[in-house]
């Protein structure tokens, strides 16, 4: 193991200087045993850094490559205690908004008058979600949103919602009704 103070060959390491704050925080993380195994070898990393050890050391004690205390050195001198947490990923942005997410989801639940049927369809969502602004979309994204949360329109019980306009005093009376009994 090589320790604070002693000459190593090669590359000079990212000094890391840590607040006492950032210090206490990556302590209390160490501790924590919930944390992600992750943020704690980070955490462990920044300190040791700190302190002095070389890259070498670091990654032997942690059992971790040179190079991987070497990235999150850099990271941790340029961000602080920050530092340790990940970044946004690179990729496609996201299109949708979540906003936009939802509103197609309380499209998807509200009740259909129109042609008798208690739920809208795929197209029918689609349409509403252009005709209010909310996005074009395709019919399959709409149909990966729903499942995403959940959402099961087609699922709903066709007797609790029906399109007549007497069905509710109908189901009352039905309610009131004495019930019967069958003797065998």
């Amino acid at each position: 193991m090589v320790y604070p103070g002693v000459m190593s060959r090669g590359r000079h390491a990212t000094p890391v200087t840590l607040a006492r704050k950032d210090r206490e925080e990556l302590q209390a993380l160490i501790r924590c045993t919930t944390a992600a195994q992750r943020d704690v070898t980070r955490a462990r990393i920044a300190l040791m850094a700190h302190e002095g050890y070389s890259g070498a050391a670091i990654g032997q004690e942690l059992g971790v490559s040179v190079q991987t205390v070497s990235l999150w050195r850099q990271r941790i001198a340029r961000q602080g205690a920050r530092g340790i947490r990940e970044g946004e990923r690179c990729g496609r942005p996201v299109r949708i908004t979540h906003e936009a997410r939802l509103q197609l989801i309380a499209l998807a639940c509200e009740v259909q008058d129109a042609h008798g049927r208690v739920t809208p369809t795929l197209d029918e969502i689609m349409t509403r979600a252009v005709e209010r602004g909310i996005e074009q979309i395709s019919r399959s994204h709409v149909q990966r949103i729903l499942q995403a949360g959940d959402v099961r329109p087609h699922r709903v019980q066709q007797w609790l919602h029906s399109p007549d306009p007497a069905f509710r005093e109908k189901v009352k009376s039905g309610r009131d009704a004495p019930s019967r009994r069958f003797n065998r």
